[in-house]
């Protein structure tokens, strides 16, 4: 597999007017995740027109992960491994189609790198070497791994691939 090469966009300059408590906030975030202002209210702008979609949003619900961790817990694993399912020919099915137009490894562990991002569901790491390796480690448990597994192998079927998938409690590791 090749590395993704990031496309050269054209930019422009533009002055914009705001509250002084908008502007610390995204000045006091740029410094925690070590990225310039420009960069950051680009991402933000970026992701509120491009990655969010309309008419996926209404379907989602926000549950703070510790709950939705222990929600998963309380589950038996098949019932676990059902939702995954559910979650992937629905909403992750959806969701990538609608971001990139087609299910491709690619585009899985793009998406995969944006829940880890913009989702607070754990942190990602991407090797590129003879396989692209994508390791997610995020505080769901045993369950949630099971769960995260589970829509990858269902979205990597709909690719025509089938990565390797290694489960712990804290983490899943992907090799495409």
């Amino acid at each position: 597999m090749r590395a993704r090469q990031k496309m050269v966009e054209k930019t422009m300059s533009a002055t914009f007017r705001m509250p002084i408590d908008v502007y610390n906030a995204l000045i006091h975030e740029a410094r925690d995740s070590q990225t310039s202002l420009n960069s950051l209210v680009n991402q933000v702008l970026h992701s509120h027109f491009f990655d969010d979609l309309p008419r996926v949003r209404p379907m989602l619900v926000t549950l703070p992960t510790p709950i939705f961790a222990e929600m998963l817990s309380r589950l038996p694993e098949e019932d676990v491994k059902d939702i995954g399912k559910l979650a992937a020919e629905g909403v992750m099915k959806s969701a990538v189609l609608g971001r990139y137009g087609r299910i491709t490894a690619d585009t899985i562990v793009e998406t995969l790198r944006i829940t880890a991002e913009r989702g607070g569901l754990g942190s990602f790491h991407e090797t590129l070497d003879d396989r692209e390796v994508v390791t997610f480690r995020h505080e769901l448990g045993n369950k949630g791994s099971i769960f995260l597994a589970v829509q990858i192998e269902i979205l990597s079927q709909m690719a025509g691939i089938r990565p390797e998938i290694e489960r712990t409690e804290e983490a899943i590791v992907v090799k495409f």
